[in-house]
């Protein structure tokens, strides 16, 4: 992406523009550019400025943003909450298939679930069919709920340390994020 990058710049400093686009082009429909910033004020593109083709770049740019950005702080808290409550929905007495469904939504398809202590990663697949499985046979019906005491927040990911309802053991979960969606869990307990 560099490359592609800097051999914009060549050739726009070498006033020509149709080189420079191609490569800008290159770089942000097949490269997913995404730092608008940068490009904009560069200083090597300043001949490019008045092309039409520069406001197509530079909206090429915001489009990959968007697709990319990270969530804020309270966007992915209220996900969070949001997982949560259907989480515990499906632990609970009298949980239903629609209810695992819509725990499954907060996933996206590539999912994976790691537990270190116990070895290997869980495929999205796996576990909806071991959810099914666990609740068509009521193992479900009496499940403890978790109550989360601390939550830290970051760049696309929530780690929480929760502890079952009348147990003092805590427990510590990773949560990833991919947009709106949660892409990775992993347990540490």
């Amino acid at each position: 992406m560099t490359s592609r990058y800097n051999a914009a710049c060549a050739w726009a400093l070498s006033e020509n523009p149709d080189a420079a686009f191609m490569h800008l082009y290159k770089l942000v429909k097949e490269g997913k550019y995404t730092q608008y910033n940068q490009l904009t004020n560069d200083t090597d593109f300043k001949l490019l400025y008045k092309d039409p083709r520069w406001e197509e770049v530079k909206r090429i740019i915001n489009e990959n943003y968007e697709e990319v950005k990270p969530l804020s702080k309270d966007a992915l808290i209220a996900i969070f909450e949001e997982y949560q409550k259907a989480y515990d929905k499906v632990f609970s007495s009298g949980s239903t298939v629609v209810d695992v469904d819509k725990l499954y939504s907060f996933y996206t398809s590539d999912f994976e679930y790691n537990h270190p202590k116990y070895g290997g990663i869980y495929s999205r697949e796996l576990l909806y069919n071991n959810t099914l499985k666990f609740l068509k046979k009521g193992n479900y019906n009496n499940s403890r709920k978790r109550i989360t005491i601390k939550r830290i927040v970051g760049l696309d990911g929530i780690a929480v340390e929760q502890h079952y309802k009348g147990e003092a053991k805590t427990t510590m979960t990773l949560f990833k994020f991919r947009k709106d969606k949660i892409y990775f869990v992993e347990e540490y307990w």
